[in-house]
């Protein structure tokens, strides 16, 4: 009998490898990284997205968004080094089904920071 846990992660494998397949078709950009999550059936986990995508940039992951028709949210924060800010850092995020598979879309991007005053 196989265990449940790796039976949904060959699932889940498998649906990544058909989004990708259907991606590609479609023209949209690679992503960067792929990311497939075990299926726990617990209240935390039960509809969460089990494929997760990375992109280079935010440009390739609005380009999925668009395809797949939903939101991207974005959120800014200060990375700081020696004391003073050295980068602002946004964090995309969007979460999509396709192919009737949950998949969680994200990009990080730094924007070098000049003439901040010191972040304490």
């Amino acid at each position: 009998m196989t265990d449940a846990v790796i039976s949904t992660s060959t699932q889940n494998t498998r649906a990544a490898l058909l989004v990708l397949d259907a991606a590609e078709q479609a023209g949209l950009p690679d992503p960067m990284s792929v990311a497939v999550g075990r299926g726990y059936d617990n209240e935390i986990s039960r509809n969460a997205p089990r494929i997760r995508l990375q992109f280079k940039s935010a440009e390739d992951l609005q380009a999925w968004a668009e395809h797949l028709d939903v939101e991207v949210f974005s959120m800014s924060s200060i990375a700081t080094g020696a004391s003073r800010a050295i980068a602002s850092i946004w964090h995309h995020d969007a979460v999509a089904t396709w192919m009737e598979v949950p998949v969680a879309l994200t990009a990080v991007t730094e924007h070098p920071v000049r003439g901040l005053a010191v972040v304490r």
